[in-house]
């Protein structure tokens, strides 16, 4: 197969070191010199391009963005939850009632996330407005 055939990828240098090889796939997948950083900025300037909307835009990328942020930091629900109750009502309700809604919260959240990265390109509900309030967990503290 000639796909997996291999290559010289550098000649040997003035000390003798004999040339590395790898598979030919290799080198055009990732492990030539600088193809890395090409790939790493791509994506980079991908994700700063599919993000640069104005402040509160609703839009697919903000809306899978909101997903991304709801599935990974969901678990932000319980402390958050329990500092709510606590300042509402005192310590031993953050302790009780204020963890019991963080945990509800918490599952509702990641639930929420999974939605909105599977359905994001689709301007559901109306205008890609979020579904929980407040939209992101770590508005929870203020």
């Amino acid at each position: 197969m000639q796909f997996l055939s291999k290559t010289t990828v550098q000649a040997p240098d003035a000390r003798g070191v004999p040339p590395r090889t790898l598979p030919r796939a290799a080198t055009a997948w990732g492990y030539a010199p600088g193809m890395r950083k090409t790939v790493l900025a791509g994506v980079l300037a991908l994700v700063v391009l599919a993000f640069a909307d104005s402040a509160r835009a609703q839009s697919p990328p903000h809306k899978f963005g909101r997903g991304v942020v709801n599935l990974t930091l969901g678990i932000m629900e319980i402390p958050g939850r329990m500092v709510e109750e606590g300042r509402r009502r005192g310590p031993l309700w953050a302790l009780s009632l204020g963890f019991a809604k963080g945990v509800g919260g918490f599952v509702t959240r990641e639930l929420v996330g999974v939605y909105e990265i599977v359905t994001f390109p689709a301007p559901v509900p109306r205008g890609y407005q979020p579904i929980l309030e407040p939209e992101y967990p770590w508005e929870l503290f203020d």
